[in-house]
Formats: C-alpha cells, sequence, structure tokens
C-alpha cells in the first residue's frame, strides 16, 4: 500500500469514530502471508504521526509475533505476561520510535492460547487499556486458522481484513467474513494488499 492509502485508512477510522465508538480496531486476514501485520504497524504510525492521539499497538499474534521485529525491539515480555502473569502494562511497554505511539510486543512467555483468550478477560484488559490511549490497533492472527481471533474481534469496537490481491482467494474472504459475523463483529471494511497496477501509478492515482 502507498503512504496516500494509508492516510485515506487513517482518515476514514477517525471518521467512523469521531464520537469515540471506534478505539480499538483489529487487523486481521484470512490466512498467513497476507501483510497484516504491516497494514497494522503502518496504519498506527500513520495515525500517531498526525501528532492528534495517543497510540498503542498490540501484537496478539502469539503462533506467528511479528510487531517487534517491524518496531526493531525485543520480544522478551509482552502481551503473554500479562495475561498469565497479570504484570502490569506500563512496565511491558517498548519504544516505537513515534513519541506518541507505545508497542506492546506478544512476548515470548508459553501459554494455553484457549485459556488465555476468554471473551469476558480480554475484554476487561482491552477495556482498561481504552482508558489511557485513543486508539489501539491490534495485529491478530489469521481467522481461518486461529479461533482466538473471533474472541478478539468480539471484544474490539471494529476489524479490518487484509486481502493479498491476486492470491486469496474469493471463497477464503467469504469464508472469514462469515466468521466474523457469527462472533458479531464490526467488520469495518477490507483492505486490498499488493495490488498491481495495470496502468502507470501516476495515472492509476488521478482516477
Amino acid at each position: 500500500m502507498l503512504s496516500e492509502e494509508y492516510d485515506k485508512l487513517k482518515n476514514n477510522i477517525l471518521a467512523m469514530g469521531v464520537d469515540n465508538s471506534l478505539k480499538t480496531v483489529m487487523v486481521t486476514s484470512s490466512m498467513n502471508r497476507e501483510g497484516s501485520t504491516t497494514v497494522a504497524a503502518k496504519l498506527a504510525l500513520t495515525i500517531a504521526k498526525s501528532g492528534l492521539s495517543k497510540i498503542f499497538i498490540i501484537d496478539a499474534n502469539f503462533r506467528n509475533p511479528g510487531i517487534h521485529k517491524i518496531f526493531k525491539t525485543d520480544n522478551e515480555t509482552g502481551l503473554t505476561n500479562i495475561l498469565e502473569e497479570n504484570r502490569a502494562h506500563d512496565s511491558l511497554l517498548k519504544s516505537s520510535g513515534v513519541q506518541n505511539l507505545s508497542v506492546l510486543t506478544s512476548g515470548s512467555f508459553k501459554i494455553d492460547i484457549a485459556g488465555a483468550f476468554q471473551t469476558q478477560k480480554i475484554k476487561q484488559l482491552f477495556d482498561q487499556f481504552k482508558k489511557e490511549y485513543d486508539y489501539i490497533i491490534v495485529d491478530s492472527p489469521p481467522v481461518i486458522s486461529c479461533p482466538e481471533t473471533q474472541v478478539l474481534s468480539a471484544v474490539v469496537d471494529g476489524v479490518i481484513l487484509v486481502v493479498r490481491a491476486g492470491v486469496t482467494r474469493r471463497e477464503v474472504v467469504q469464508s472469514s467474513r462469515d466468521q466474523l459475523k457469527i462472533a458479531s463483529a464490526n467488520l469495518l471494511g477490507v483492505v486490498l494488499n499488493r495490488k498491481k497496477h495495470v496502468i502507470p501509478a501516476f495515472i492509476y492515482n488521478r482516477l
């Protein structure tokens, strides 16, 4: 995605959340390697760089964490320590390099995912985060293969589904949409990632 496309995505989210009803946004995909982690990170950075908000990005993808790599920090501690050890999140935050953006990595603590992702437990945790931050971006595992994603989708205010252009089959995307609906998720929209220009980019951007 181009930087101006992230600006459009940011503006849409800010517009939809003008009444503070959209503070937690989960970014997910149907399968691995569709680019949802990159989209989550760049969206958080784009919102933070606007200078308007206090942003928090959380890596909730314990199976394949990637946020720490993007922000070039360690993953020794993180969300797993909160869920399993009841540690305060303040002491676990990592620097993003942007003043008003905090990072909570997944953490390396081994946990029972099914036990940790209980709806009420996650909801209470996110409600706490919402009191301290203006926007919370959550990078989650894929919908199809990871049942904890449905739990997350039910407690966040909105969900963005990332689809890799030319790779992810329509039936797979529809299945993801259906699973999110079953969880009563608020599907905000779909981001088409890695789309190819069939005409020169400078013309495409004017359409």
